[in-house]
C-alpha cells in the first residue's frame, strides 16, 4: 500500500509538473547562442522572451501559452544586439537612422549629443524614427579650446573656471559622460578631469594634443578615440618634440606621420598596453575612418547606399573629402596602427568599436561590421572582434548586468543570423530578424524598413 501511494503521488506531481504552461511573449526554439564571453557556440537552445527581456534559456521541451510568437531558430545563430560606440546621431535625426536597426545595431554611444531635446522635436512628424532608434548611451556638448575645428558647434571652455561651470552645465541636461576634444589645454583638462571626479561622472573623447596617454590615464578619462597620442606615447625624449604637444599642430597628417616614425621605439608598445589594460582607459579605434582618411580606396567607397544618404549628409561629405590624406606615409600609419590591435587585445586593453557614424562614407549600422572585420584584420579572433560591438561595451559602459550577451535576466536585444559569425566575422551581416526595446522586426520588415529610408530620401530630394 505505501508503494502505492508513493507512485501515485510521484505520478501526480509529474502531471502537475507536465501541465505546467510557460507564458512568453516570444519565443526562439532550436537555435545557436554564440556566447560572446567563451567565444563557443551553444547549440539548440530555446530562448523565451518577455517584456523585453530574456526570462528563460533551455533545452528541453516545455509547455507555452498559445500566445506566445514562436520563432524557428534552427540552424541559425543568435547574438547580442550590437553597439556602435561612436557616432554622432544628433547629426541625422531623419529616417537614415533607421539604418542602424536594419543592421542589427541597437545601441549607440553618441559622441556629440543633444539627441534627447532634438528627437523629442521630430516624435510627432516622424514617430518611425523614434521607434526604431537605438539606446542611446550619450554626452551634449563637445567641449574644446581656441582655435577649435568644429566652431561654432562646440562648446569652447578657455579657463578653469569656465570648466567647472561648463560640466555643472553637462551634468544638468542628464548626460552619461563628458566629451572632451583635441585643443584643450592643459589647464583646462585637468580641471574638467576635476570636476568630473568631483561629480562621478565619466569623460570621455579625445585625448588632447597638449596632454599624454599617461597623463589621460591618470586623470581617469574612460575612452580614448581615433588613437590619438597612442604612437606619440612610444616616442625617444618625447619631450625634445613640443609641437606634438602644441594644440594647434595637426592631430593627422604627414608632418605628424613623418616626427612619429622618425622618433618610434616599438620596445615601449608592451608596457603602454599593459597601463592601459590596468586602467579606465578603453580604447575606441575607429578603424574604418582612420583608412578613409589614410589609406582610401574605391572599396571605401559604397555608392550601393548613396540612396540612403539626405542631401545635407552628401554636402557634408563632399566637403570632408578635401581632408582625406592618402599618401605612402599616411597608408604605412594605417597599417602599422591596425597591427597594434593584436598586441593591445594580447595585453588585455578593452576595444571598443565605434565608426564615427556619419563622418565621411561611415553608414549608420552597416560600417560597423566593416568597423569588426578591420579588427580581425589586425589581429583579433573572429570571438575578439565580436566583443568589440557587444560585452565590451557593456563592460564599459557599466550595465554588463543588462546587455552584451545572450543570458537570462539581459535585455532582449537580439540579432539572428544565418552563419556563424566565429567562424568569419562578417557573417554579423547575415541578418535574418532583429529583437529591440521588446518588438520583433521579421526580415520582411527589416526590407520594409530600408525601403522606407530610400523613399523618404527620395522624396526629399524632389522636394528641394
Amino acid at each position: 500500500m505505501k508503494y502505492i501511494q508513493i507512485t501515485l503521488l510521484a505520478l501526480c506531481c509529474f502531471s502537475c509538473m507536465e501541465q505546467k504552461t510557460e507564458h512568453f511573449d516570444h519565443l526562439i526554439t532550436n537555435v545557436n547562442i554564440v556566447d560572446v564571453i567563451s567565444e563557443k557556440i551553444v547549440s539548440n537552445q530555446n530562448v523565451g522572451i518577455r517584456n523585453g527581456f530574456i526570462i528563460s534559456i533551455y533545452s528541453d521541451t516545455k509547455n507555452v501559452s498559445d500566445s506566445t510568437v514562436i520563432v524557428d531558430g534552427k540552424g541559425q545563430y543568435l547574438i547580442p544586439g550590437l553597439w556602435d560606440m561612436h557616432v554622432h546621431a544628433a547629426w541625422n535625426i531623419d529616417p537614415t537612422n533607421i539604418l542602424y536597426l536594419r543592421y542589427g545595431v541597437t545601441g549607440v554611444r553618441d559622441m556629440w549629443g543633444v539627441t534627447t531635446d532634438i528627437y523629442s522635436k521630430y516624435s510627432d512628424d516622424i514617430p518611425i524614427v523614434v521607434e526604431t532608434q537605438p539606446a542611446i548611451f550619450r554626452s551634449y556638448d563637445m567641449l574644446d579650446g581656441a582655435n577649435s575645428t568644429n566652431t561654432p558647434d562646440s562648446k569652447i571652455v578657455l579657463t578653469a573656471e569656465q570648466a567647472k561651470t561648463t560640466v555643472a552645465e553637462q551634468i544638468e541636461k542628464k548626460v552619461d559622460f563628458i566629451k572632451v576634444y583635441s585643443m584643450l589645454t592643459r589647464e583646462v583638462y585637468f580641471a574638467i578631469a576635476d570636476e568630473c571626479r568631483k561629480n562621478n561622472i565619466p569623460f570621455a573623447g579625445h585625448i588632447p594634443n597638449a596632454i599624454t596617454v599617461w597623463e589621460a590615464i591618470e586623470a581617469g578619462q574612460t575612452s580614448s578615440e581615433h588613437l590619438y597620442q597612442i604612437m606619440e606615447a612610444c616616442l625617444n625624449n618625447p619631450d625634445s618634440l613640443p609641437e606634438l604637444q602644441d594644440p594647434d599642430f595637426e592631430r593627422w597628417g604627414d608632418k605628424r606621420n613623418k616626427i612619429v616614425f622618425d622618433n618610434y621605439d616599438k620596445s615601449k608598445e608592451d608596457s603602454l598596453f599593459k597601463a592601459i589594460a590596468k586602467s579606465k582607459l578603453a580604447i575606441t579605434p575607429t578603424l574604418l575612418i582612420n583608412k578613409v582618411y589614410n589609406d582610401f580606396d574605391s572599396t571605401l567607397y559604397r555608392k550601393e547606399m548613396y540612396p540612403f544618404a539626405l542631401k545635407h549628409i552628401i554636402e557634408l561629405w563632399d566637403a570632408k573629402r578635401k581632408d582625406i590624406i592618402d599618401t605612402k606615409l599616411s597608408k604605412k600609419m594605417f597599417e602599422y596602427k591596425l597591427s597594434l590591435m593584436g598586441p593591445m587585445q594580447k595585453a588585455g586593453v578593452l576595444l571598443l568599436a565605434g565608426t564615427d557614424a556619419l563622418e565621411l562614407e561611415m553608414w549608420p549600422g552597416i560600417s560597423l561590421h566593416d568597423e569588426m572585420a578591420l579588427f580581425v584584420k589586425g589581429g583579433l579572433t573572429n570571438g575578439e572582434a565580436l566583443k568589440t560591438a557587444t560585452i565590451n561595451p557593456a563592460i564599459y559602459m557599466g550595465n554588463s548586468d543588462k546587455n552584451g550577451s545572450v543570458e537570462v535576466g539581459k535585455l532582449a536585444n537580439l540579432v539572428l543570423l544565418k552563419k556563424n559569425p566565429l567562424e568569419d566575422i562578417r557573417n554579423t551581416t547575415s541578418i535574418i530578424s532583429v529583437f529591440s526595446k521588446g518588438t520583433y522586426y521579421t526580415n520582411k520588415a527589416l526590407i520594409d524598413l530600408e525601403e522606407l529610408v530610400k523613399s523618404a530620401v527620395a522624396n526629399s530630394f524632389n522636394d528641394n
